[in-house]
């Protein structure tokens, strides 16, 4: 079937800076309709407003970042994987696009989870069918940007835990292993880790909520397990298969310097003493060593300082909420 780029993607503009104007004219969009349709009446309503807005302005042109950036790990990978020209074309292919089939499928998926969590909110508040007939603009916008973030996030995580399974079956079966320079296999920490940006961007847009006095932190955790649960996916996919892969050729390779030293000290009674069986030696032992400085984990120096950046953001973001709630408090009369 014919596959074409998710419908999100489409959404974002192929010029320079094309990104950050998407981000912009959604944001300001979303956030102008919201004002006209529904005014917010207080700072809760504000706050949950900001986050809806925020969130479909981010994970589009963001998402739409990770795929390029994805494509381009691909490319430089790729003069290093055991497939044929046609077969590397396709496996690049379906790092972009779906058919339609399938995004109709995940359009449906998104609309049930979203439904699900619209009832997790509204039933423990005001009931799900009394708000279904709600004459409240604010609580019906609020059931229309939960569902389409819902559709908005399966459509994107779909495709970033299919791109993760492709870059694990490249790990798994078709990348070579040259256990004397690992560089090139940066390319799947990358992968794994720039897909996690846009799920740590969304979870940091979370403290918006907690400007409401009365939330219901229970309603937060489906969305939140939602980002976090596929963010850990998303990381673990691509490098599990090829850290197996290193220490198998490490194990392997280990396997044939002892046999090679056990043919040449087999042939005295004591090696330690014999000068041209230790010249030979040194070689093998000498290669051992660097084996074993080989990383099981192909992480270089900015790929882990990211890691531990991305980390810390979202913590740091919730402290930050928690410490402006409690200054705004304690001049509250």
């Amino acid at each position: 079937m014919l596959k074409t780029t998710v419908w999100p993607h489409k959404l974002v503009f192929e010029f320079a800076y094309g990104r950050l104007v998407t981000f912009s004219l959604l944001l300001g969009l979303t956030f102008g309709l919201s004002l006209l349709i529904a005014p917010p009446s207080n700072s809760g309503q504000l706050g949950l407003m900001s986050f809806f807005c925020f969130i479909i302005a981010y994970i589009i042109p963001a998402s739409h970042f990770i795929n390029f950036q994805t494509l381009n790990e691909f490319d430089r990978l790729a003069p290093f994987l055991n497939l044929s020209a046609s077969e590397c074309e396709e496996k690049r292919f379906s790092l972009a696009t779906q058919t339609t089939t399938e995004q109709l499928r995940l359009l449906v998926v998104g609309v049930f989870l979203g439904l699900g969590h619209v009832y997790i909110l509204t039933e423990s508040e005001f009931g799900f069918v009394d708000s279904l007939k709600s004459k409240d603009t604010f609580v019906l916008m609020g059931m229309g940007y939960t569902l389409f973030i819902w559709v908005l996030l399966t459509m994107v995580i779909s495709m970033l835990v299919r791109n993760a399974f492709v870059f694990s079956q490249l790990a798994r079966e078709h990348v070579s292993i040259d256990l004397m320079d690992t560089s090139y296999l940066g390319a799947f920490s990358r992968v794994a880790l720039s897909s996690t940006l846009v799920l740590v961007g969304a979870q940091a847009a979370f403290p918006l909520l907690f400007i409401q006095d009365d939330i219901n932190h229970f309603t937060m955790l489906p969305g939140f397990l939602g980002l976090f649960v596929p963010m850990i996916a998303l990381f673990l996919l691509p490098l599990i298969p090829l850290r197996n892969r290193i220490r198998g050729c490490k194990a392997a390779e280990f396997e044939a310097i002892q046999i090679e030293m056990k043919k040449l000290t087999s042939t005295v009674i004591s090696p330690a003493t014999n000068q041209d069986i230790l010249q030979t030696l040194q070689p093998l032992l000498t290669y051992r060593d660097e084996i074993k400085k080989v990383k099981d984990w192909s992480f270089d120096s900015p790929v882990l300082i990211r890691l531990l950046v991305y980390l810390v953001i979202p913590p740091l973001t919730w402290i930050g909420s928690a410490l402006i709630e409690n200054i705004v408090n304690s001049f509250k009369i």
